[in-house]
């Protein structure tokens, strides 16, 4: 009886290595799966002068979007009050389109507004504002903007 020869172990070397990376490709197409999620933060301009805006959106394969909308005072205009409101669009070829949805905290006298922009290259999202009175968006990516109040765990 002779003992597998060279030939047979480089083989199973072989095949081993092959399911080795077969596996890390499944694993990297099933982390590409999963929906896309990003915050963005910077201000828009409506009625009530410049605004604090942070959109923590979620887009799924399809370039499905739901986002929260979330408002805020910035130290140049301190008396907006806090709001947020859920958003649902869509994204295709770094074309954003969102429209209001279910208000999540609503200060009186505030209406829910839609978006449209263009993603840049340098990570950053820009368009306008469509609602009354209202102008122009500039947000950047941020690594995780914090959401306060009653304007947290909106998107699930």
């Amino acid at each position: 009886m002779t003992t597998p020869s060279g030939p047979v172990v480089s083989h199973r070397f072989r095949v081993g290595l092959l399911a080795g990376a077969f596996s890390c490709l499944m694993l990297s197409a099933a982390q590409a799966g999963h929906p896309r999620v990003e915050d963005w933060q910077g201000q828009y301009t409506c009625g009530q002068g410049l605004t604090g805006l942070t959109l923590a959106m979620t887009t799924d394969l399809s370039g499905q979007v739901q986002a929260l909308f979330h408002f805020y005072g910035i130290p140049q205009n301190p008396t907006v009050p806090d709001g947020c409101f859920m958003m649902s669009g869509s994204v295709q070829a770094r074309h954003l389109v969102l429209l209001p949805g279910e208000w999540r905290k609503h200060p009186a006298n505030y209406v829910s507004v839609g978006l449209t922009g263009d993603f840049g290259a340098d990570e950053r999202l820009a368009g306008t504002i469509t609602g009354p009175g209202c102008t122009v968006f500039m947000l950047s990516r941020v690594a995780q903007a914090p959401v306060l109040d009653d304007c947290g765990s909106a998107i699930s």
